[in-house]
């Protein structure tokens, strides 16, 4: 599989192993030039620790993957700011790192450091276009609910904006000989999340994201795979507090899956058995294999609210930290 990056040496001393056992903040000043417009090609489809990628025809091996978000200085403290995006961590034949950017570095204005929260794990950039629905998932439309796989182009959609029209539907196939754990939809019990306590489970694909809202009121954005995430617990109004919560879990299908994905001119939320969901964000990845729909909805690529990942609740956790307990 093959997807374009941009690539960042670290020049900086700090071993690959405490790099990732901890989040770091790296000065600009430990990094060499940035190159853009390079190729990922990877093997499988899924970049796996240990394995060989290569990357403008140089060959790296995997150390892991995370997020790298633009740090800047105020009052003498490096402090977190804008959107963190997703980095792998490589290495070379000569052990130099470099941090692979596939959505794009982040944002360098003001910018002194990145804050950089890596972990030993693969990164999969097929789910990361996976932002989809089970088939039989039902949508709120102005004509009442209506399954995911019987939307159509044109159709007016119940978002907190009022009613907007599907500009764009995706349909995805993984058969039956191919389906890998990656592909298996994500158990949401809605009554846990909002919906009434006689609907079925909700299953979206495990980058899907639903709206949550945080014990301080913040309304954000959350995967269905992080929803019991320790760190997203201990934010939202989670009974386990952040200790054993399990209600979403993957779905053991067997047979074929099946996913739907719909586009509105901008990224939105819409009810799905009394959940918020968002509908298709457009990201680097999705743009690679549809570029025109960067024409069709430019201001879908912004999200509607916050995407809250583990890694910024641990960084929230530690921002609280600070102001309860200041040095």
């Amino acid at each position: 599989m093959d997807f374009p990056v941009s690539i960042l040496q670290y020049n900086g001393s700090l071993l690959s192993v405490s790099l990732l056992s901890a989040q770091q903040t790296l000065l600009l000043s430990s990094f060499g030039s940035l190159t853009d417009g390079l190729t990922l090609t990877d093997l499988n489809g899924k970049i796996s620790v240990g394995e060989l990628v290569s990357v403008g025809g140089t060959n790296y091996t995997v150390l892991g993957s995370g997020t790298a978000q633009p740090g800047i200085n105020i009052l003498g403290l490096t402090i977190p700011t804008g959107t963190a995006k997703d980095m792998i961590l490589l290495q070379d034949s000569a052990h130099h790192m470099y941090f692979v950017f596939p959505d794009g570095v982040p944002n360098a204005t003001g910018m002194i450091a990145m804050v950089i929260d890596a972990a030993p794990v693969g990164y999969d950039p097929i789910t990361k276009t996976q932002l989809c629905l089970w088939p039989d998932t039902p949508i709120e439309t102005v004509a009442g609910p209506v399954r995911a796989e019987d939307l159509t182009p044109g159709m007016q959609v119940l978002t907190p904006a009022g009613p907007r029209p599907i500009r764009w539907i995706g349909r995805r196939e993984v058969p039956a000989a191919e389906v890998a754990a990656r592909d298996l939809p994500i158990l949401v019990p809605v009554a846990q999340f909002g919906g009434a306590a006689a609907d079925p489970p909700l299953r979206v694909s495990p980058q899907h994201r639903l709206r949550v809202r945080l014990r301080d009121g913040e309304e954000v954005l959350i995967a269905a795979q992080h929803l019991c995430a320790p760190e997203i617990c201990r934010l939202r109004d989670c009974a386990c507090r952040g200790d054993t919560c399990s209600p979403a879990r993957r779905d053991r299908v067997h047979g074929a899956i099946r996913y739907i994905c719909f586009l509105l001119d901008r990224h939105a939320l819409v009810l799905a058995r009394g959940l918020a969901v968002e509908t298709l964000l457009l990201g680097a990845q999705v743009l690679a294999q549809h570029p025109e729909l960067a024409t069709l909805c430019p201001e879908a690529m912004l999200p509607c609210l916050p995407i809250l990942t583990p890694g910024r609740a641990r960084q929230k956790q530690k921002d609280r930290m600070r102001v309860t307990h200041p040095a």
